[in-house]
């Protein structure tokens, strides 16, 4: 690290020396201008210019189809890249079908401009209107509703129910990537703290709060899909038990949701308490399952435990951002 020192001009302002290397690289010169942003932390930043700095990929999609592509796609989209040019001797239906799939799970991309050997996708979103809480609250009400209504469906054998709990999880998704986006923008240097309006670690908290919330709606559409193949057989203590856990579930999902909003530590030790709650829930529950000999139902039982995992989770990152605020 190099360090400088300032000097002072005239009594009340003070000037820095730049590095000529640094100055030189940036195609600066005399009367250049610069800009300085501020981060939370009291850290300054120095750019080359103020003008918006447009950041672009090139990706050689030659051979490259299915899973791969649409890997290749949304990582350039996590990254920040606010132009993506997929370019090959010549581009096959099949990738244009997989490229244009996976573009619509992308909020704020678009396909610009397609030729023979190129697809050009750009970025429309503006980071400068992008509220992590905004869209942080939504997942919650969508997962929460996700995972009382796959409960439901499975209770009622409600396939039609089922089939919408596994079409929603696409949002969620496509949230889950925004956020990432705006997390590793920030990370990477291509959207600045003053920005976005939020700091580099409280971007690391939410995005670490969305995967959790992602993770519990994957569990959601596991339980909506046990209702495609297999009939739960009437049983009254099957019932009660399910009920119970997921009532459960749910308001834990809404405390979750409190102790977020603020990093609240007493809200999120106080799910940690509650938390005890659903153990006693899950092993009723386990035990009717044992009793009502349905195998698929099984998956409930290790749905229920592992989201209780990522509610644990989403309250111990809680108690770190809230020491990480008092500093």
């Amino acid at each position: 690290m190099e360090t400088r020192k300032i000097q002072s001009i005239g009594g009340s302002s003070f000037s820095l020396i730049l590095p000529k290397k640094w100055v030189t690289s940036h195609k600066l010169k005399d009367k250049s201008e610069v800009s300085i942003s501020q981060l939370r932390s009291g850290q300054l930043v120095l750019s080359a210019a103020s003008q918006k700095i447009i950041h672009r990929q090139k990706i050689a999609i030659d051979g490259v189809d299915g899973e791969e592509l649409v890997r290749d796609v949304i990582v350039s989209y996590i990254l920040g890249f606010d132009e993506v040019e997929l370019c090959a001797q010549t581009i096959s239906s099949q990738q244009r079908k997989t490229v244009r799939q996976s573009v619509q799970r992308l909020m704020g991309m678009e396909i610009v401009e397609e030729s023979s050997s190129n697809i050009h996708l750009r970025n429309f979103l503006d980071p400068e209107k992008f509220i992590f809480k905004e869209y942080l609250g939504k997942m919650f009400l969508m997962t929460r509703l996700m995972f009382a209504d796959a409960i439901n469906s499975f209770l009622h054998n409600n396939k039609e129910l089922a089939l919408d709990v596994i079409d929603r999880d696409y949002e969620i998704d496509r949230i889950d990537f925004l956020v990432s986006r705006m997390k590793h923008s920030l990370l990477l240097g291509k959207i600045s703290e003053e920005q976005l309006k939020t700091s580099l670690l409280e971007a690391s908290y939410y995005e670490s709060i969305a995967k959790q919330l992602e993770r519990i709606a994957d569990h959601a559409v596991k339980i909506g899909r046990l209702v495609e193949t297999d009939k739960m057989p009437a049983n009254a203590g099957l019932d009660k038990a399910l009920r119970s856990a997921s009532e459960t579930i749910v308001l834990l999902l809404k405390e979750a949701e409190n102790f977020t909003k603020l990093a609240d530590k007493k809200l999120a030790n106080k799910t940690l308490k509650d938390i005890k709650s659903l153990s006693a829930s899950s092993r009723l529950l386990y035990e009717q399952l044992i009793k009502s000999n349905f195998v698929p139902a099984l998956i409930l039982s290790d749905s229920f435990d592992r989201i209780a995992g990522y509610i644990v989770n989403m309250a111990e990152y809680t108690l770190a951002q809230a020491m990480i605020n008092r500093k």
